[in-house]
């Protein structure tokens, strides 16, 4: 099994790019929602690589091609366009959020009876 420092050195630059561009809009819309919804402040600095992880593995459901070309010009566009796109990625993020603090009560409340 290949090391974590393996994984990320082999890892495409335009993997890496659209990654960091993700991480870029869902940056955005946690701003924007935090602003209104004070569990996701209080939640944004626990919770962003949780975030990361389901949001990619929810573009990946969706087809989304890591890698591709097509996903980083997409990406750009969002991030360039914010007033087009941006509800669009705060519902996602938004959605994403209450998942992880649904989880995170469900475990927390298991952890309690042991």
């Amino acid at each position: 099994m290949p090391s974590t420092y393996e994984i990320i050195r082999t890892t495409p630059l335009e993997t890496i790019y659209q990654i960091y561009h993700l991480d870029g809009v869902i940056y955005e819309a946690v701003r924007d929602l935090g602003s209104t919804r004070q569990y996701i402040e209080n939640m944004r600095g626990y919770a962003d690589m949780a975030l990361l992880a389901l949001v990619v593995k929810a573009l990946q459901a969706a087809n989304a091609r890591f890698g591709d070309a097509t996903l980083t010009k997409l990406l750009e566009t969002h991030n360039d366009n914010w007033s087009d796109y941006g509800r669009r990625w705060q519902r996602l993020t938004q959605n994403s959020f209450a998942y992880i603090w649904d989880v995170y009560r469900k475990r927390a409340k298991a952890f309690r009876r042991i």
